[in-house]
């Protein structure tokens, strides 16, 4: 699988499953791309959907499908501080941050979102929250979390 798109699976079962629970919360995308832009749009179920990028020539790529801020480096590869609105239903972190950089993001996406996802988890790199599952089946690993729901039972089907 290609390492661009591994976090795809964990996107789309919590882009379906938070349309489910909270229908009327937007989804915030932190980065953007040829995999997850167009997944979180067509998944979105009339849901808001926004994009935070620091790469304006990518984040205008999606601009016919989003809502875009431009959110500015502090240093390469490390965004300035962002501030997250509140009540989103799905936060999706996938940004031109390093890993390390992008980890200091979760703790607020944990207090905006309802359900929190990241690509590019690794094993000194596991965010914290009161429910949180590491899917490793491809690499880079997907990391979903939340404070609010139970995001472990979502990765297992009755049989």
């Amino acid at each position: 699988m290609d390492p661009y798109s591994t976090h795809g699976p964990i996107t789309a079962l919590a882009l379906m499953k938070t349309a489910q629970l909270f229908p009327d919360l937007p989804i915030l995308e932190l980065g953007c791309g040829d995999y997850s832009s167009p997944m979180c749009y067509f998944l979105s179920e009339g849901r808001e959907y926004w994009i935070c990028s620091a790469d304006p020539d990518w984040a205008n790529r999606y601009a016919d499908i989003a809502k875009i801020k431009i959110v500015e480096l502090s240093a390469p590869k490390q965004w300035k501080r962002v501030q997250y609105p509140q009540g989103l239903g799905l936060a999706l972190l996938d940004s031109e941050e390093s890993v390390v950089n992008r980890m200091k993001q979760v703790p607020a996406l944990l207090e905006a979102a309802k359900v929190v996802v990241m690509h590019d988890a690794r094993e000194d790199c596991i965010p914290e929250a009161d429910y949180g599952v590491l899917f490793t089946r491809y690499r880079p690993w997907t990391w979903i979390g939340s404070n609010y729901v139970d995001v472990e039972q979502w990765m297992h089907k009755d049989v």
